[in-house]
């Protein structure tokens, strides 16, 4: 009997210190992966004379870049910690080039966007006090700034450089993923999220200058014609936690 009882006090004492309370307050760092969807996915032509007019002119001729951020999640009722509310920055970014040549030379083109994003929602821990691997999800709304650059450089030396006039959009966040508690105060992340970037905001102008504009929204300016575009991408990342309360 004494061999049981010293056995189970050792077997308590051990899960005992694998326990992590759930935590009030958490700040998590991520980075990873951007993959571009819906019409921010295309290719340029396969030629200069069909870079405008290839089957892709209505998309933004992206395919994937990187991400990183970072997300804070508070629990405003202590009895409650799965239901926390989170808030949070993250920047994408994606780049894109292609080189044509022809009989009067041969051009580089490099073009870019970027998106900064603030976000606020609601996340839902499905963790308890003795997890060791804590799934969640989230629902967000994003506000989003975009920015971007487009350059071509000939093989004579001569440049143009035009920059993506400032533009500012609304959508949605959805993500899930899982913390993996690796001591009281600090954890890995793994999570993954799909965002709806312009959900509201869309417009559509005519270029000026060296400044040319995200044209998303649906309708003719200046005799040309622009169709609704929608730009989605999920967002793969990894990262640490850090637990603030306990």
């Amino acid at each position: 009997m004494k061999k049981i009882g010293f056995l189970t006090a050792i077997c308590l004492i051990v899960f005992s210190a694998n326990v992590i309370s759930q935590p009030a307050t958490t700040l998590h760092f991520t980075g990873g992966y951007s993959v571009a969807l819906g019409d921010m996915k295309g290719d340029f032509g396969s030629t200069r004379a069909t870079f405008t007019v290839n089957p892709d002119s209505n998309t933004y001729f992206l395919h994937d870049g990187f991400t990183f951020g970072m997300d804070l999640k508070f629990a405003p009722n202590h009895k409650h910690k799965g239901f926390k509310i989170m808030g949070g920055i993250h920047y994408n970014s994606y780049s894109q080039g292609a080189q044509y040549s022809d009989t009067s030379g041969s051009v580089v083109i490099d073009y870019a966007l970027r998106i900064f994003s603030i976000t606020i929602g609601l996340d839902y821990s499905l963790e308890t006090k003795t997890s060791k691997i804590n799934p969640y999800v989230n629902a967000q709304f994003t506000t989003n700034f975009f920015s971007g650059s487009y350059d071509e450089t000939y093989s004579d030396g001569n440049t143009t450089n035009l920059t993506l006039k400032a533009a500012t959009r609304f959508g949605l966040k959805f993500g899930g993923g899982v913390d993996i508690p690796l001591g009281r105060r600090l954890g890995a992340n793994i999570g993954i999220s799909y965002n709806m970037a312009n959900l509201l905001g869309k417009q559509s102008e005519a270029d000026y200058g060296a400044q040319y504009n995200l044209n998303d929204k649906e309708g003719t300016v200046d005799n040309k014609k622009f169709n609704n575009r929608i730009i989605n991408y999920l967002n793969i990342s990894a990262g640490f936690t850090l637990y603030l309360g306990l």
